[in-house]
């Protein structure tokens, strides 16, 4: 326990566990259903469900009738559930709910952790940075698997930092932890064990004794996963085949590790550390000149510092990177951000600087919020360019968040604020203004980037012409777009359409090619006896739905 941050009356966690909770309900639950699904991932995972629905294989993956292996089953286990709730129609709001839930248990673990062991205001602190971070708030109203990832993460790295000194894991406790990793394992790979070996290994060193990974219960642990984890890929090797298998180790896992997409240098990651944090980054500047003067980080810090470096370092140094694997490591940032914090955070008057500067920032911010709608919707060459098109409903409630700010900011100019009062201030702001992106700049962007319109277009022509399998040339075939269909389109790919690779499947007498593959493939298509049958804009991208003439 840090004695620092301690103090001798400590408010009982369930308040302040309920008031997390109504907040990321409000923040998250009730508007994560108001924009259409967007962007590809969340189209291809929930593809992916619709299709296990309708198959008694569910150790079988398949996209638009290919197989897919990029993921393991599990997960879609739970979106195809969300979807079957609602009879196998994608809902935005049930299959975002999954990963909504995760980020609220993530927050309150958070504060149970810097609870535990740094006091209840540490906890405290750390849960609002949490769910005020950009990368953690942005990711949590998404139907992908990464924020349901980093609450498993979290979950099995809570026992361990909760327990009793340095006394060994009860075998309850034990048993969460090592079962939380597998399902970590299951939805976003070997991350997870990388993660809590980095915690139980740095406390291994700190007391130069391997007898630590006893107290984790490790050996039964690590014996737990790899039975596990083996028997798994043995069940899927008898059911779906080795290549499955191979290519969930090789190309998902060492190949994306070594050579894989999304590549980038290994100084990718900590500038962008200071973006998806921020404003909580500035503060690291003070806390490594603290360390610096101590010439050592405290005690009961360093498995939080260890479950950020090492992974930090792990993920600089593979070859693909994007901005999202940082997202398990936005708790271990809040708690070393809360720990800070929490003995600063007293009565005293904030700085008289900080207070004008503060409450310019957040004036602007909040006039700021309603002039982007009502500008918008005044100008539709203005709505055109950013991809707007807020109703007057959606006006109408930017104003009032606007409003909120605003008052928040000249608060902090009338009143001789504190700094406790200052935090709540700037977080407050920071929840609203995400708050404005969820229920007015999102939906207000749904004419845009909705692909409904579209896949509802190809349903009736399907229908109509009695056609059953639907095609589209490589990025035509892209599940998002015919997410809200119920005809799921076959990939083809344009080298089989000019001979230079085997048809596994005869053409779909319906095929949508986008612009960059039909000014390769016109001739071969109008060879075929296809002809175009409209176009048509989806998600802002331009597609040409062509129909086989019989």
């Amino acid at each position: 326990m840090d004695s620092e941050n301690r103090i001798h009356a400590e408010p009982s966690p369930v308040w302040h566990l309920l008031i997390l909770i109504v907040a990321g309900l409000l923040l998250w639950a009730a508007t994560c259903g108001l924009w259409d699904l967007q962007g590809p991932d969340e189209g291809r995972y929930v593809q992916v469900a619709k299709e296990l629905l309708g198959r008694g294989n569910w150790l079988k993956l398949t996209v638009g009738g290919d197989l897919y292996d990029e993921k393991l089953p599990p997960p879609f286990w739970v979106l195809a559930g969300m979807l079957k709730l609602n009879g196998g129609e994608p809902s935005a709001w049930l299959v975002r709910l999954p990963a909504v839930l995760a980020a609220i248990a993530t927050v309150c673990m958070t504060y149970l952790i810097g609870r535990r062991r740094y006091g209840w205001r540490a906890g405290w602190i750390s849960a609002w940075i949490l769910m005020a971070t950009p990368l953690f708030i942005e990711n949590a109203p998404e139907a992908k698997l990464d924020m349901i990832f980093s609450c498993f993460v979290t979950l099995s790295l809570a026992p361990w930092l909760m327990r009793d000194g340095a006394r060994p894991l009860s075998w309850p406790a034990a048993a969460l932890m090592w079962c939380a990793l597998a399902a970590a394992f299951f939805y976003k790979g070997p991350l997870a064990i990388l993660i809590l070996l980095s915690v139980i290994g740095w406390d291994a060193r700190a007391a130069r004794s391997w007898g630590v990974f006893n107290q984790a219960k490790a050996p039964a642990g690590l014996a737990f996963i790899v039975i596990l984890i083996g028997g798994w890929y043995w069940l899927q090797r008898s059911v779906v085949g080795g290549g499955f298998v191979g290519t969930q180790i090789q190309e998902q896992t060492l190949q994306r590790f070594f050579h894989g997409d999304h590549a980038a240098p290994f100084w990718f990651y900590p500038p962008r550390v200071i973006g998806v944090f921020a404003p909580w980054s500035l503060l690291l500047i003070p806390i490594g000149i603290d360390f610096w003067r101590r010439r050592s980080i405290p005690q009961p810090l360093r498995p939080v510092v260890a479950w950020f470096v090492i992974p930090f370092v792990i993920l600089s140094i593979a070859s693909g990177k994007r901005q999202v694997y940082l997202l398990p490591l936005m708790p271990p940032l809040a708690l070393l951000v809360g720990w800070w914090l929490a003995p600063r955070l007293s009565k005293s008057r904030a700085p008289k600087w900080i207070r004008p500067w503060a409450a310019g920032l957040l004036i602007v911010l909040g006039l700021a919020v309603p002039a982007l709608y009502f500008a918008a919707r005044l100008s539709p060459k203005l709505a055109d360019k950013t991809h707007l098109m807020p109703t007057a409903s959606i006006l109408a409630i930017s104003i009032l968040i606007g409003i909120a700010i605003v008052i928040s900011g000249a608060w902090l100019i009338a009143r001789q604020a504190t700094l406790p009062k200052l935090f709540a201030a700037v977080t407050a702001a920071i929840l609203l203004f995400h708050l404005s992106t969820f229920m007015c700049l999102n939906p207000a962007q749904n004419a845009y980037a909705s692909t409904r319109p579209f896949a509802a277009h190809v349903d009736q022509v399907m229908r109509e012409r009695g056609l059953s399998a639907l095609g589209g040339v490589e990025q035509a075939a892209k599940a998002e777009y015919y997410i809200y269909g119920h005809f799921p389109a076959r990939r083809f790919e344009e080298d089989q359409l000019r001979g230079k690779l085997p048809m596994h499947a005869p053409l779909s007498e319906l095929l949508i090619v986008a612009p960059g593959e039909l000014k390769h493939i016109a001739p071969i298509l109008d060879k075929a006896g296809y002809r175009l049958l409209f176009k048509e804009t989806s998600a802002g991208d331009e597609l040409n739905v062509f129909v086989k003439a019989k």
